[in-house]
């Protein structure tokens, strides 16, 4: 209870990000790269057979589990993100981005995720992002 009450403080009432509805607002932000820890599944990691698609040097292993380098702590930045956070970024192996890349949803079921917005306003962002046409 207390957590919805706090959510509902911080975020639906923080200011707003529009975006014109055939932009994608995560070419423009990169908050997300740059702040969750991002776990690399093993089935992603290029191995002996040339399967996967990311090379073990980009990764980190930690308590068995792999990251994309920089991400094993939470808050710090993916060294494959580059640009100014909330204005331009890009990821410098966006073809090949491990899974987690991939699957991060920014709307589920037309709500905005609640780990985007939490991302964007540990960068100082607007957490809410809408469309206008």
């Amino acid at each position: 209870m207390l957590f919805k009450i706090f959510y509902n403080f911080i975020y639906l009432n923080s200011p707003i990000q529009f975006f014109k509805k055939n932009e994608n607002p995560c070419i423009k932000c990169g908050a997300c790269c740059s702040f969750f820890k991002i776990n690399v599944p093993e089935k992603d990691l290029i191995n002996k057979n040339n399967q996967g698609f990311i090379p073990a040097d980009f990764v980190i292993k930690k308590n068995k589990i792999y990251y994309m380098k920089n991400t094993s702590i939470l808050g710090n930045r993916c060294e494959k993100l580059v640009g100014d956070i909330g204005s331009n970024t890009q990821c410098n192996i966006y073809l090949n981005r491990p899974s987690p890349c991939r699957e991060f949803p920014v709307f589920i079921n037309g709500e905005q995720n609640y780990r985007c917005k939490r991302a964007r306003a540990y960068h100082n962002l607007p957490p809410n992002i809408k469309f206008v046409d």
